[in-house]
């Protein structure tokens, strides 16, 4: 015979939960003042020592039933729908982020590495610029790595 563990591992707990549900609680206070709370009254004549019962199910209909079950599940819909353009959201920014470190990296290799650095002017020839500029170029580019690459 096959046996299913998994299956009869959950069985169980239900059981206990089941038995459990149906049992009344006692509130006692002892002598130092403090409230506790039993399945069995220690002592029915001490003072404070009340039974609860649980409370009683309110039976819907299984119209209201229905009408709780699908507010219940477009909830969770629109939570899950929302999870998702936030991942979205982090996936976009992520690959910006990475989009916009490789240009900075690649424009500091290019002022650091060639002999000299140019911008076109409205006329479109060649200004090339002067080492201070350079050297503006090239920490405004290590401040983008920083900014973009961390």
């Amino acid at each position: 015979m096959h046996r299913h563990p998994l299956k009869n591992s959950l069985l169980f707990p239900l059981l206990l939960m089941a038995g459990a549900a149906s049992a009344e609680v006692y509130r006692r206070v002892d002598e130092q003042g403090q409230v506790h709370f039993e399945d069995r009254s220690q002592s029915q004549g001490a003072t404070g020592a009340r039974s609860y019962a649980p409370p009683a199910a309110v039976a819907d209909n299984p119209q209201q039933r229905m009408e709780k079950t699908r507010k219940l599940l477009n909830a969770y819909q629109a939570e899950r729908q929302q999870a998702r353009e936030q991942k979205q959201q982090r996936q976009q920014e992520q690959a910006k982020r990475t989009r916009q470190c490789a240009i900075a990296m690649d424009r500091l290799r290019q002022y650091q590495q060639y002999g000299a650095v140019y911008r076109l002017d409205e006329a479109g020839k060649r200004v090339y610029l002067s080492e201070q500029e350079r050297a503006a170029l090239i920490q405004r580019s290590r401040d983008d790595i920083s900014r973009w690459c961390s």
